[in-house]
């Protein structure tokens, strides 16, 4: 096992081969293993389309900027993120759910992740669950995503779970803190290169508490 620390501020997204040298000098190279995912920046309007149990629609689309919107219970935000721009499977994670950052407990605050569905459409006709906290484990959905040991541990999915600040995506000063789910899709049965326009978030029971959802970032 290797472990260290990589700058990767100024590296090209991609794959990239890994080379190993000991003190020997001997040296070899495993191509292609290593993974770097560029953050797609927000030059494309998202449209939402929320119903009456959603409040600040307007706050779950563009950059996390701590401001959300919430989806009582019952509530539906559909993201329209245009012609061209969906979301699709790629290498790594493939796109960034944002949670409202919780300033409790001071000073750093976390996340309470709030029951919530996501689902995926080409054509908001068919649509894939790829994400959906609070129906417990759920293999293998719930492997392909940066929080998976908090899905799988003693009680499962519960509401307003604190998420590990230190797993979660996103760095100083946008968002105001990490608070990124990082969700894989590859293990969907579309064929490669299929682009998922549409975005649903639903919150089909909160027990009094709304989610909330900061944005939507995808990562190819």
């Amino acid at each position: 096992m290797i472990t260290g620390t990589l700058d990767l501020y100024a590296a090209a997204g991609g794959l990239w081969h890994v080379e190993v040298t000991n003190p020997d000098l001997q040296s070899d190279i495993a191509p292609n293993v290593f993974t770097v995912t560029m953050p797609i920046t927000y030059s494309y309007p998202i449209t939402p389309t929320c119903n009456i149990s959603v409040t600040d629609c307007l706050s779950g689309t563009g950059a996390p900027d701590g401001e959300a919107a919430q989806i009582n219970e019952g509530g539906v935000i559909t993201l329209d993120f245009g012609i061209g721009n969906g979301i699709m499977d790629g290498q790594g994670y493939d796109f960034v759910f944002y949670e409202w950052w919780n300033p409790v407990p001071a000073p750093t605050g976390s996340v309470h992740l709030d029951v919530i569905l996501i689902e995926l459409s080409e054509d908001l006709a068919t649509w894939y669950k790829v994400f959906n906290w609070g129906d417990g484990y759920n293999s293998p959905m719930d492997d392909y995503t940066n929080i998976t040991a908090f899905s799988n541990d003693a009680d499962e999915e519960v509401d307003n779970e604190i998420i590990t600040s230190t797993i979660l995506y996103g760095t100083p000063p946008s968002p105001p803190n990490p608070s990124g789910i990082l969700i894989d899709i590859n293990f969907l049965t579309d064929p490669p290169n299929v682009q998922y326009r549409y975005v649903r978030l639903s919150c089909p029971f909160s027990g009094g508490d709304a989610a909330h959802i900061d944005g939507i970032e995808r990562l190819h």
